[in-house]
């Protein structure tokens, strides 16, 4: 292997942590000289590194010295996880380089306001539960800028020097900008969501995702507020009609006939029904259904619903009893703004006990998983 004289070639040494050496071209000095301040004094001013040609910075990893020599000399770099980009800013700072994020999720700028508190809310103690599903970057910076961070941990992050309009334009046409965006933004992710609490956090996503121009909760207010026992909706699966006996069980208890909501297309010898009333009721309802094999599954629904009753909603997800075998604890259509459970019968019926004793908290302490169904006919038409 060839050995580089970088120093006798008008390049310089970097000397980092742990004594490591990174070597700089004399091309790659000249280009870093003239987009930092730092460096141009140290090698071209009076300082002792202008003739030494090593500059000492050992609080810098080898691999954070890297980057950074890649982001002053080509004006981007691509860092490999959060807490890479959070060492890399913080040196990046001490060198004042206007350094910005520009490609976290969907390739958005998302530094444009430089009060974001995206590193604090990074930080793990302010990680609540798992989003999966589509987020535009439009929406995702909306989230960023009510205090909601969606960390998508399958990506890495582009930092770059801001470039001015003319370069911008000649990388890059608006349309090509445009196809691009649309094409990321059509894409599902999985994310880590930070936020200062879980309720507030699921409530602002689904306002993000429904679109309306709402101000953010205002999370002074306690979210245990009093609980009312409010209407749920159960969809029932099974497959053939439900029987005389225990149509007229449903009947007595709600003053209602089921209401039979179709016969599955999908599944022609599926049959839903639709039943609405309090998880009581509701729980009294299905008791004698329990170990009836003509039911297939059913999914509980709750629309529009209070703080209280989200937070009691997930933790009777989260209970031990209930086994993890679905693609998420909570399913949300933000469009309806109704949240769902798709369970087997002996689960909902320990949801619906959790969600009818009013003794049970509405604070979230587990972690869990909320999937985006954004579509009505992607929710089976609930």
């Amino acid at each position: 292997m060839q050995d580089f004289d970088y120093i006798g070639t008008g390049g310089f040494i970097l000397k980092c942590k742990d004594e490591q050496i990174l070597g700089v071209s004399k091309e790659q000095t000249e280009r870093i000289c003239k987009t930092c301040q730092f460096f141009d004094s140290c090698l071209n001013g009076d300082m002792i590194e202008s003739t030494s040609r090593i500059i000492t910075k050992p609080d810098w990893s080898l691999a954070i010295a890297r980057h950074i020599v890649q982001l002053l000399v080509t004006s981007r770099t691509t860092l490999p996880s959060l807490k890479d980009y959070e060492e890399f800013m913080t040196q990046v700072d001490f060198l004042v380089v206007d350094a910005r994020l520009c490609s976290f999720v969907n390739y958005m700028d998302t530094t444009l306001n430089r009060e974001t508190k995206f590193l604090e809310l990074a930080d793990r103690k302010y990680y609540r539960f798992s989003l999966d599903g589509n987020v535009t970057s439009r929406e995702w910076l909306q989230l960023l800028e009510r205090e909601v961070l969606l960390n998508s941990t399958d990506r890495h992050y582009v930092v770059q020097i801001p470039k001015s309009d003319s370069e911008r334009e000649a990388e890059l046409s608006q349309e090509q900008v445009i196809a691009r965006h649309e094409e990321l933004d059509g894409l599902e992710n999985q994310f880590q969501v930070h936020a200062r609490f879980s309720i507030y956090a699921m409530m602002m996503i689904q306002q993000c995702l429904q679109g309306e121009d709402t101000n953010p909760i205002d999370t002074s207010e306690s979210i245990s507020s009093l609980p009312q026992d409010g209407r749920l909706t159960l969809y029932l699966y099974t497959e053939s009609p439900l029987s005389e006996n225990h149509c007229a069980i449903i009947t007595s208890l709600t003053g209602e006939h089921p209401l039979l909501a179709e016969q599955q297309e999908e599944e022609p010898r599926q049959w839903k029904y639709m039943l609405q009333a309090s998880a009581n009721i509701l729980l009294r309802m299905l008791e004698p259904l329990k170990h009836d094999e003509n039911v297939d599954s059913c999914v509980l629904c709750v629309d529009s619903p209070s703080p209280d009753m989200l937070g009691r909603l997930v933790n009777a997800i989260l209970q031990d009893e209930i086994a993890s075998r679905f693609r998420g604890s909570i399913g949300l259509d933000a469009t309806l703004n109704r949240y769902f459970c798709n369970k087997p019968i002996d689960e909902i019926l320990l949801i619906l006990k959790h969600l009818a004793d009013f003794s049970n908290p509405a604070t979230i302490n587990g972690s869990f998983t909320v999937y985006l169904q954004m579509t009505e006919q992607e929710t089976g038409a609930f």
